[in-house]
């Protein structure tokens, strides 16, 4: 037996280290452990508390965040107004109006033949007789169309109306300038150019002084004044390319001027429909 003990001693304190070893590294992993682990499982509770607490406080249907919505459309209701109210007294500064004599209203019949009646009788038999008595000469026809001859197109109607209103306002800013022709009025039909600033383009060639003629160009930009109407129109025509020359050597000049009116176009904004989500087919169960 004591041999035995002698043999096998070097075994026997080695398991006993390891034994002790082992309970040695438990306790302290306990010890260390132990208290961070128990305070994790008892935070439990008030991360809870805290994430339903975020919860109501992000709810929408609450008052105190319905009452920030509210207010903050307020806000953008009253910027929206500011803006419209600026960009209606901008519209009235810089949009060509023609007079409302000369505007043809959309629920009248026969607008073609209403168009005919203004172009003649409030339109070239009125300028000719104030051209005449300051001396300045008119091209033979006043008509926006190269041939005005005839009814118009009940689809051309708005367009001429409007036309033959910047023909007023040239001929009598000619006329208030004091120069001592106009040569030719050639205006450009078609859609006008541009969004949502768009422009209607008319070509002018009178003769006269230099003085005379940036006196017509300041006419054009200023409402257009009628003693016989208390509506005078408004609105810019404005300058777009001036070219001038000498007409015989003296101080006559010809000038070449295109003008344009302003006009604001409405612009449509349509909202972008979200796409539908594609549904797919069920898969058959078996």
């Amino acid at each position: 037996m004591i041999e035995m003990w002698e043999q096998n001693r070097p075994l026997a304190a080695a398991l006993l280290l390891w034994t002790v070893g082992l309970l040695l590294f438990f306790l302290l992993v306990h010890l260390l452990l132990g208290g961070p682990v128990a305070e994790l499982k008892g935070s439990e509770i008030t991360a809870g508390q805290l994430a339903a607490s975020y919860c109501r406080r992000s709810d929408p249907t609450t008052p105190p965040k319905a009452a920030s919505a509210q207010s903050v459309k307020t806000e953008l209701d009253d910027q929206w107004a500011r803006l419209g109210a600026t960009l209606a007294r901008a519209r009235q500064l810089v949009e060509f109006r023609p007079r409302q004599e000369l505007t043809i209203p959309r629920g009248i019949a026969q607008r073609n033949v209403k168009y005919m009646d203004i172009r003649d009788n409030k339109v070239v038999a009125v300028l000719e007789q104030l051209a005449k008595k300051a001396g300045v000469l008119l091209p033979a026809n006043l008509d926006p169309r190269r041939k005005g001859t005839g009814l118009p197109d009940e689809r051309e109607v708005d367009e001429l109306a409007f036309r033959l209103a910047m023909t007023d306002r040239i001929v009598r800013a000619a006329v208030a300038a004091e120069v001592e022709g106009l040569a030719e009025i050639r205006h450009e039909l078609g859609s006008p150019r541009g969004a949502p600033l768009a422009q209607q383009t008319v070509n002018v060639k009178l003769r006269g002084q230099l003085d005379q003629i940036i006196r017509f160009l300041a006419r054009c930009s200023p409402p257009a004044s009628d003693p016989a109407s208390g509506d005078s129109g408004g609105g810019i025509l404005g300058v777009r390319a001036v070219k001038m020359s000498g007409a015989g050597g003296g101080s006559t000049l010809v000038a070449e001027i295109r003008l344009a009116a302003l006009r604001m176009v409405d612009v449509k904004i349509r909202p972008r429909r979200r796409p539908e989500p594609a549904v797919r087919p069920a898969r058959p169960s078996f």
